[in-house]
């Protein structure tokens, strides 16, 4: 699989989900309440992000490269790779943010955020927009 179709699978699921709680916005709440009040969930949601990372940076090279679409899917494993370790290592830190998006307009600003980058990454990954 090229780096262009797991970025246009990245943006696709961050749309499906940005979309998911812009329609519940109240789901979000919830899920952020069943998620600081288990430390198995906290655990599970630390692990993904540091396991999904690091295959995608072990299977398209360690190192940027020539090619940018490359460059860019790598640089997105290291940021899940940084996330992964986050809540690994900071739970408590990571439950106290957490808690202060819970409920407020900051979680709006998420949602939107994501679905923004979501577009992106769904236009790079159809060739739409071309890292030059």
């Amino acid at each position: 699989m090229d780096a262009s179709s797991v970025i246009l699978i990245m943006g696709y699921v961050m749309f499906a989900l940005g979309v998911k709680f812009l329609i519940q916005p109240k789901v979000m709440s919830g899920i952020i309440n069943e998620v600081t009040a288990s430390e198995t969930l906290s655990l599970l949601l630390g692990l993904l992000p540091l396991l999904l990372g690091s295959i995608v940076v072990f299977a398209y090279g360690a190192g940027l490269s020539d090619d940018k679409l490359q460059s860019l899917l790598v640089i997105l494993g290291y940021l899940m790779v940084a996330v992964g370790l986050f809540r690994l290592w900071a739970t408590p830190l990571w439950h106290t943010v957490l808690h202060s998006v819970a409920g407020t307009n900051k979680e709006n600003v998420a949602v939107g955020m994501v679905l923004i980058l979501s577009i992106v990454l769904m236009f790079i990954g159809h060739g739409v927009v071309v890292l030059a």
